[in-house]
């Protein structure tokens, strides 16, 4: 699914399988970065606004308060520090994952 990201005045149109990461930013504005491999991005809409949308793919979790994740962008995870690894470009980028989320995490990983 194709979705419209302003992006240095132009729009520009991503896939949702591109994205890996979606965070929350600031202090409790719900504003929000989209990681791909290449770039970051921030729209305009809020971490429940997005939310709602992503969760309803079957393609993303949500880890915690305010991190979604890409099931297919998994490479592993850290049951030492509750931490799940993306493959994110050439680095691996870990997201910290809630102890209410973790047996959820393990369904969709087949733990």
């Amino acid at each position: 699914m194709q979705l419209p990201f302003q992006h240095s005045g132009n729009i520009e149109y991503m896939d949702t399988k591109d994205f890996i990461h979606i965070q929350t930013i600031g202090n409790g504005t719900g504003s929000l970065l989209f990681h791909t491999a290449v770039k970051t991005y921030s729209p305009l809409r809020t971490f429940r606004d997005w939310g709602k949308f992503f969760l309803s793919d079957e393609r993303f979790v949500q880890v915690d308060r305010g991190n979604l994740i890409n099931l297919h962008s998994i490479i592993g995870y850290d049951e030492l520090y509750d931490i799940v690894k993306l493959q994110h470009a050439k680095e691996h980028y870990s997201v910290p994952v809630a102890q209410q989320r973790i047996a959820k995490l393990r369904k969709y990983m087949s733990y």
